[in-house]
């Protein structure tokens, strides 16, 4: 078997969808086109694919293919052998080696594809984990791969603990592919103006958006004028303009909907707040560092894996129940029912991380030479630890590896 790298990718990307995952399958593809030794291939449900993401499609060894359709004529989705057999079809014709199973959790059918064609089956965790149940779960996941991936050291023990994957899992983190170059400088804190804490995410109940709202509150009872700046949209968005407006505090709070380059946006704001009650790994806050900016954020899941507490923000404990969540405007209905405790260990019920936690950890970094250190800090670790080269880098090894073993 050759050296190089053949992927055909399974992974949902319709419907605009465009989250931390979905800008990691774009620059995946980009960054391969300018590599030797790597093809990357794709069939997918085409429908509505995020402008970015149809961008990077470009980038394919290949014009990616419609999984409903087949010599132009439609493809059924039940039974679902037909589009089963159209993407072993195209896997033959492009001489697929690695299957690579973007977080469709529970599915043994990518890992199926890549033993007929004698290659590699990679499942890589990107949340699904976390989900309440798996109702397509397939028993034999848990060793139907050849190798594992897991964003974050948080995602590996959520397959090996809740789930009792028994294949081998290595930790594989995405990087950021923008900011933080070589010229950039750190930042020193606002002067004649309010302290912009921004908040970016899918505006769901479990990323907390309401909590960064209550913080802004506890901030301006303590006279320390702020404002959050929220780049995203999504269900609980009514809600947090709802508790702006409840507190007092309506005019703090600019809902700016979905923000697409994100660059202008982190570089506008001072920090990222990210009180989030499940977080995998949080491509958000990497993005903010790599901006220069500092983050606060949950100490839970795989956050403080992007986090450096103490160097480039500060991860707040979560120390409240989930039955509080009602009171700060919170739905613990959209909330996963288990998360990761990095301090212990182990898999447990989430917890909220309290508002005025929450405001002490922002006037803490606000401080102007702790901030500036922070920034400074920040830019370091794009540079380094979450560099997107080292990352691929990173990731190339370990699959060539696994192939390499298919292959012996």
């Amino acid at each position: 078997m050759s050296d190089e790298l053949r992927i055909l990718h399974q992974i949902v990307l319709r419907n605009g969808a465009w989250g931390g995952m979905e800008k990691h399958f774009a620059a995946f593809v980009r960054d391969g086109q300018k590599r030797s030794g790597v093809s990357n291939f794709l069939v997918e449900n085409l429908r509505r694919v995020a402008p970015e993401v149809g961008a990077a499609l470009a980038c394919l060894s290949q014009p990616a293919r419609e999984l409903r359709r087949w010599h132009g004529l439609p493809v059924p989705k039940w039974p679902v052998a037909a589009r089963q057999v159209h993407c072993a079809s195209l896997a033959r014709r492009w001489d697929i080696n690695c299957v690579l199973n973007w977080n469709l959790f529970g599915d043994t059918a990518p890992a199926r594809l890549a033993e007929r064609r004698r290659g590699l089956s990679v499942y890589w965790e990107r949340g699904a984990a976390w989900y309440e149940s798996a109702p397509d779960f397939d028993p034999a996941f848990v060793d139907a791969y050849g190798l594992y991936l897991a964003n974050s050291e948080a995602s590996r023990q959520m397959l090996l603990q809740r789930w009792g994957v028994r294949g081998e899992v290595q930790v594989c983190a995405p990087g950021v592919v923008f900011g933080g170059g070589p010229g950039a400088m750190a930042r020193s804190p606002p002067e004649g103006r309010a302290v912009r804490l921004g908040f970016a995410a899918r505006l769901r109940g479990f990323k907390g958006g309401v909590l960064a709202v209550h913080a802004i509150a506890e901030l301006a009872r303590r006279g320390i004028d702020a404002e959050l700046w929220v780049a995203g949209e999504g269900k609980d968005g009514t809600r947090m303009s709802a508790e702006a407006l409840r507190l007092g505090i309506a005019e703090r709070v600019r809902m700016l909907g979905r923000v697409s380059p994100m660059e202008p946006f982190l570089d506008s704001i001072d920090l990222l707040l990210h009180p989030a009650l499940r977080e995998p790994y949080g491509l958000a806050c990497a993005e903010a560092l790599a901006a220069g900016a500092p983050v606060v954020a949950t100490a839970v899941d795989g956050l403080g894996e992007v986090v450096e507490h103490g160097v480039t923000g500060l991860c707040v404990e979560p120390t409240l129940p989930l039955s509080r969540y009602a009171e700060f405007g919170g739905d613990a209905g959209d909330v996963y029912p288990m998360v990761y405790r990095p301090q212990s260990g182990t898999i447990g019920e989430p917890m909220l991380p309290d508002p005025a936690a929450l405001a002490d950890a922002v006037a803490i970094i606000m401080d102007a030479d702790r901030y500036t250190a922070m920034s400074t800090a920040a830019l370091q670790a794009h540079r380094g630890r979450l560099a997107f080269e080292r990352k691929q880098e990173h990731l190339y090894e370990l699959l060539r590896a696994a192939l390499g073993k298919v292959a012996a």
